[in-house]
């Protein structure tokens, strides 16, 4: 079975989780013509926890399930930003410093391999989660 086709709460046992706050950059991509997809200019969101599969994040506003978000994100102690392509499959009401947010869980679509194995060393590194 592929991690990516199969349920979230499934993905929880098969990937290590680290929770831990970050900011996390992305714009969100609207289908256009031919193919090809808008982008919004940048938005700022915080990233509530990570695994090699994917992210949950807070956001200012809630975004519809299947919405893909083009991330750029950078893990404490590494210079170089992570690049990756995500796919909203969840998403909830939260609350963050007094004020409501939306919390949306995320699974990575297109993240390199270098990547990936940067974020699952990191996650394994600072202890499991979840």
């Amino acid at each position: 079975m592929n991690t990516t086709d199969a349920d979230p709460a499934e993905n929880r046992r098969k990937f290590f989780r680290f929770d831990f706050e970050c900011k996390v950059k992305y714009r969100i991509g609207k289908p256009g013509e031919m193919g090809k997809y808008k982008v919004s200019g940048k938005v700022t969101g915080i990233m509530t926890n990570i695994s090699g599969d994917g992210l949950a994040m807070l956001a200012g506003k809630t975004l519809p399930t299947g919405s893909l978000l083009f991330l750029q994100m950078n893990l404490p102690l590494r210079k170089e930003l992570i690049p990756a392509v995500a796919e909203v499959i969840n998403s909830a009401g939260a609350k963050y410093k007094n004020k409501n947010v939306h919390k949306l869980m995320l699974r990575f679509l297109m993240l390199s391999s270098t990547d990936k194995n940067r974020i699952n060393s990191f996650v394994i590194s600072r202890g499991r989660n979840g």
